[in-house]
């Protein structure tokens, strides 16, 4: 089965997060959750995404001192939690602030998807914002 949704695909997703989405109780999320992870990881070839407890981070760089741009909270089968590193202009309707146990320095704009929901078109868009402005940080 292909998940690419990009040029990269989700090649740079560690083997913990696909491991923690491959249950029977994922079966409703799991193309979501790849085509979101495919969409944050298409930015650029140095993006990564490792799962560290109940959240995968996404990185510019695969070290420890990599910054984060994006988190996904992979807490339970039921939804997923996706957080940006956003300037204030962006606006979604399904932006929320950062939910208990799920926010992350840096990150501003959270969304939060079940599997009824469809991903919003912008989601490439706003990949792309967070990772540039990570990056312009790093100077």
């Amino acid at each position: 089965m292909e998940f690419a949704t990009n040029k990269y695909g989700i090649d740079h997703l560690g083997p913990k997060a696909i491991e923690r989405i491959s249950g029977k109780a994922w079966d409703q999320l799991r193309l979501n959750f790849l085509m979101v992870c495919g969409q944050l990881l298409g930015v650029s070839p140095d993006c990564y995404g490792e799962l560290t407890t109940t959240y995968v981070k996404f990185t510019i760089g695969n070290t420890h001192l990599s910054r984060v741009y994006a988190a996904i909270w992979v807490k339970n089968s039921k939804s997923f939690t996706v957080g940006l590193a956003l300037p204030d202009e962006c606006k979604h309707p399904m932006f929320t602030e950062a939910l208990k146990g799920m926010s992350y320095k840096g990150l501003t704009k959270y969304i939060t998807i079940m599997p009824e929901d469809m991903i919003p078109d912008q989601c490439s868009e706003w990949a792309e914002i967070a990772y540039k402005g990570i990056l312009g940080e790093l100077g």
